[in-house]
């Protein structure tokens, strides 16, 4: 997957995911780091989390508080993403105006999110018929293989757009 310019500015970026201790989580922030090399764009600052709303939030507190406000926020799952910008609007920050905000899982809520989600949908069910279909193999029942895997899909809604760098440029403006 490409990281999509439409919600990756320049750096500060931050990407809020599981904790380390995790597979899943060391997996995923591997992944995400490699693409966002193999475009050309600096790596991001990764804050390792639970999944809980309140970590998201917490995180999202942290991140605001350094010098440098980011200018993206990526959060694993939507849920935190949701979370994430309900403390942000809460704050006076303008979504995406101020800062781009992009989940993982594209939850059925996500669109409905004011304003919609952006956010990376992938089948979960056939992962996970893939996933079952792959162990019952191992234990030995005769099955066909699964197939190859839909490529996970980035859905672009309202609450990404151009880094506000991007936009002063793109406006005549100076950057700041």
């Amino acid at each position: 997957m490409r990281p999509s310019p439409l919600c990756i500015g320049p750096p500060p970026n931050r990407h809020i995911g599981g904790p380390p201790s995790r597979i899943q989580p060391k997996i995923r922030t591997e992944a995400f780091l490699e693409a966002m090399a193999s475009v050309g764009l600096k790596p991001v600052s990764t804050i390792s989390t639970d999944y809980t709303t309140g970590a998201a939030v917490s995180a999202t507190k942290r991140a605001m508080a350094q010098t440098k406000a980011p200018t993206a926020f990526i959060y694993r799952p939507d849920l935190m993403a949701m979370a994430g910008m309900h403390y942000l609007r809460g704050t006076g920050v303008e979504i995406p105006r101020d800062v781009s905000v992009v989940g993982f899982d594209d939850q059925r809520v996500a669109e409905y999110m004011n304003p919609g989600l952006t956010t990376v949908a992938r089948n979960s069910t056939q992962r996970g018929t893939h996933a079952a279909t792959e162990l019952l193999r191992l234990l030995g029942v005769d099955l066909p293989g699964p197939g190859p895997l839909d490529a996970p899909r980035l859905i672009v809604r309202g609450s990404s757009g151009p880094a506000p760098n991007d936009k002063a440029s793109a406006e005549g403006g100076a950057k700041p």
